[in-house]
């Protein structure tokens, strides 16, 4: 099987990486340009089996950090996406991380956007008219949180300052999450203390009068040298380009999460049914006699059963007859069947109704939400929404939006899928 080779996009090039060995060297090296679009197809048609895995390092990036209620797996995932698709509508190249939820109850969740510019288009027209495989899609600070653990780091924040060529970036980490980032072109000062501060507080996360983050400084040892806060920071030390160091990780320590499209995804999960189905061909192939021998018993046995069971309803039906009542036509049981599975899909789509609302009142603080399923299928669930700031005036505005059809819904014109109540916190419902 061909070794993975990783990909590193910067402003003005893209340099292909593969292992040689033992160590990772530089097989390709790719400018911006209609030449260098037709020199990187004609690499990738060397190998067609290869994976490549693309590492972004770019200006044209945006990061926003924001609190959710605690939600199922299930629906926490929708609700991402969700927020992903309503704040970077212009870009496919989005990717939503949860963390852990809090003492409180509510999620963190790191909202990232690489922007849809003409360049990577470019790049990944390449790939996909060379049908490679494109095995994923990161911007470079998703990785650092795998560097800086497999140097024992174990704070609940870092501030990162790394060199690159011809750039520099600082990059905020809470916990495994990308809080914010930003890379700046050269020529740049050394980055002092009051640099991290004025970057710190561009999120609104202004440690003024604290202690700055746990500080790691990545990049050469002169570049290290320069710094006048290396006394106080980790350093881990690197070549002039501290991209190599994570383009170095293994394949393994690449995060999940990731900027590909839902039809790259999509694609790559078809590649990986198919060859779970040859596996699970050539498995049965490779079943012994003896094998089989208990397999066929015990389809009889399952057949049999099966047999019990149709005699078993028929009766039942005679029954019902006999007591004047029919027995539940084919029909009316994918009906309620139906009904139920609408019911299951409907407190997703209420969370994501009453976020789009909320957006235009963030004078509204939550302290929870608690949703009542009907008792009858066909019924309507109802969401009530627990909060400070929600009036009369606030509640009849809300409400009005809620059962105003179009895209601060669901974005395909339908009702509201709950009846929604609202509670000031302390108070009754309105």
């Amino acid at each position: 099987m061909s070794a993975t080779c990783r990909l590193q996009l910067e402003p003005g090039q893209l340099t292909a990486w593969l292992w040689r060995r033992g160590q990772l060297e530089a097989c390709g090296s790719f400018p911006e340009t209609p030449a260098g679009f037709a020199d990187f197809s004609r690499f990738l048609a060397v190998d067609r089996q290869r994976r490549h895995l693309l590492l972004v390092n770019r200006e044209e990036e945006t990061y926003h950090t924001e609190k959710l209620p605690r939600l199922p797996h299930r629906e926490l995932r929708q609700l991402l996406a969700a927020r992903s698709r309503r704040l970077f509508p212009d870009t496919p190249w989005h990717c939503a991380v949860p963390g852990p939820h809090d003492s409180k109850g509510t999620h963190s969740a790191s909202l990232m956007a690489l922007h849809d510019d003409q360049a990577l288009r470019h790049w990944l027209t390449c790939i996909e008219q060379a049908s490679a495989s494109l095995a994923g899609l990161y911007s470079l600070p998703q990785l650092l949180p795998a560097l800086l653990h497999r140097h024992q780091h174990r704070a609940s924040q870092a501030l990162v300052i790394s060199q690159h060529r011809q750039a520099t970036r600082i990059t905020l980490l809470e916990g495994r999450r990308v809080a914010a980032s930003r890379l700046y072109r050269l020529p740049l000062e050394p980055v002092g203390e009051e640099f991290c501060r004025d970057f710190l507080a561009l999120g609104s996360r202004d440690p003024s009068g604290r202690q700055l983050p746990p500080l790691y400084l990545i990049g050469a040892d002169t570049w290290i040298a320069d710094q006048p806060l290396r006394a106080f920071a980790t350093c881990l030390t690197t070549s002039d380009d501290s991209a190599r160091a994570l383009l170095a990780l293994p394949d393994r320590h690449w995060p999940q999460h990731q900027f590909s499209a839902a039809a790259a995804r999509q694609a790559r999960q078809l590649r990986w049914l198919h060859r779970a189905t040859a596996a699970v061909a050539l498995t049965a192939l490779a079943l012994s006699a003896g094998q089989w021998s208990t397999i066929v018993p015990t389809q009889q046995a399952i057949e049999r059963e099966r047999g019990r069971l149709s005699t078993a309803e028929a009766a039942l039906e005679k029954l019902h007859r006999e007591d004047g009542a029919s027995a539940p036509s084919a029909a009316q049981l994918a009906t309620v069947a139906g009904q139920l599975l609408r019911r299951r899909d409907a407190f997703a789509d209420a969370l994501g109704h009453l976020a789009s609302a909320l957006e235009a009142l963030p004078e509204i603080r939550l302290e929870g939400i608690e949703w009542q399923a009907p008792a009858e299928p066909s019924g309507t669930p109802t969401l009530a929404v627990i909060g400070h700031g929600i009036d009369d005036e606030v509640a009849t505005h809300l409400r009005k939006r809620l059962n105003e059809p179009g895209p601060q819904a669901t974005g395909n014109g339908s009702p509201p899928p709950a009846e929604f109540l609202f509670k000031q916190a302390g108070a009754g419902q309105r």
